[in-house]
């Protein structure tokens, strides 16, 4: 089982199998929660909700394969792989379980071209999974794509009937930290804050604009050793968009965060998080 993932439809996962070693920092894509350069037309409405059931049980079973992934995202979650379908396939598969105890989903018009998909487990179900994910269609394609994929703790107490775009970009964000799926984590970021948050140090950091080392530890000591989440009201502030929670658990420690997300190009990015 694995934490994170944001496509066309987000999970959520509690099991300590979840807690996962941290993949290597990855270097953010140009523009998060993009299709990776691929035109795209909207998939909205009762054919993303299709779509993002057919994904949904295809997950379920274990046939979910890397030509249903965007080609952006398939390069964050199989970076630099000599096998890349192979490598995405693998990292699919580790959602089977959460996939398995999704008894609804909710899909969410996300920015005219794309939708929200969020997943949610049976009462009954042993692993509260919640699965989020983003669904694209391309140009001229049959099918939709999932263009994010992740798996939360918790269940988002925040509308996102309203302001999707941002609140979902905060959320993710947040999960994928609390998660260890640093990749994902990092893409949402905006090439500001990297800087700003992990100065580089050197010629290489330059290049990639930012130091991994110092963005890891600032990422380590936002999560320390919470386990779930609760969200509060997301609040517009200008042009931007904040979200308060809190982070909880495993014992009675408690830790108040604030997570600001800005536009960027046709999407939104982390701009900045904060905690007690």
């Amino acid at each position: 089982m694995k934490f994170v993932r944001l496509a066309v439809a987000v999970g959520v996962c509690l099991a300590p199998a979840c807690n996962k070693p941290a993949a290597p920092v990855a270097t953010p894509p140009s523009s998060a929660m993009s299709s990776g350069g691929v035109a795209v037309v909207p998939a909205v409405g009762a054919d993303a909700a299709k779509s993002g059931d057919t994904f949904m049980k295809s997950l379920r079973a274990g046939k979910a394969a890397a030509a249903q992934l965007t080609p952006g995202f398939k390069k964050l979650v199989a970076p630099a792989a000599t096998a890349p379908d192979w490598a995405a396939g693998q990292w699919l598969e580790e959602f089977k379980g959460d996939a398995a105890a999704v008894e609804k989903q909710t899909a969410y018009p996300l920015d005219g071209t794309s939708t929200l998909v969020v997943g949610e487990p049976a009462a009954a179900a042993p692993v509260k999974a919640f699965t989020y994910s983003k669904l694209v269609k391309p140009s001229g394609a049959a099918d939709t794509l999932v263009d994010w994929l992740h798996v939360s703790p918790a269940r988002p107490a925040v509308d996102l009937s309203t302001d999707t775009a941002a609140a979902f970009v905060a959320v993710a964000f947040v999960d994928t930290v609390l998660t260890k799926q640093t990749p994902l984590a990092v893409s949402l970021l905006a090439p500001t804050a990297l800087k700003r948050l992990a100065p580089p140090l050197d010629p290489d950091d330059e290049k990639l604009g930012y130091n991994r080392g110092i963005l890891g530890i600032r990422l380590g000591n936002f999560r320390e050793t919470f386990t779930s989440v609760s969200y509060g009201v997301a609040a517009k502030a200008g042009a931007s968009l904040t979200l308060a929670g809190e982070l909880t658990g495993p014992g009675s420690e408690r830790r108040k965060f604030v997570v600001t997300v800005a536009p960027a190009g046709s999407g939104w990015l982390v701009e900045d998080f904060r905690h007690d």
